[in-house]
């Protein structure tokens, strides 16, 4: 458990310091209709959210590499405003999330 509580506060601030960008960019190249790197994209997010169980993350990702894959432009789009909902959520709940995983005194005291 010690392990997972050193790793998984790093594994948080690295999605956290990467998902604003990584949305910026799926945007932009479902603007630009380069669909076929907006679905590559959107797996990517897909699969860090699921290893984070943001489950609202991965089920808004997932919508929109299957409407990319499927030429869906304005679909896509759309489901853009889902997407950066859930990420919004995601983002406030991370901070709370690493407290709660620093280590306690009784994992101070195994080490």
């Amino acid at each position: 458990m010690h392990e997972q509580r050193r790793i998984c506060p790093q594994i948080l601030t690295k999605f956290q310091n990467r998902v604003v960008d990584d949305l910026a960019c799926l945007a932009r190249t479902i603007a630009e209709h380069k669909l076929e790197e907006a679905a590559r994209l959107a797996h990517a997010l897909k699969g860090s959210a699921a290893n984070l169980s943001a489950h609202a993350v991965r089920s808004a990702a997932s919508e929109i590499e299957t409407l990319t894959r499927q030429g869906e432009t304005a679909q896509a789009e759309e489901a853009l405003t889902r997407l950066r909902a859930a990420v919004d959520l995601c983002l406030a709940y991370i901070p709370q999330a690493i407290v709660g995983l620093a280590p306690t005194t009784r994992d101070q005291a195994r080490i």
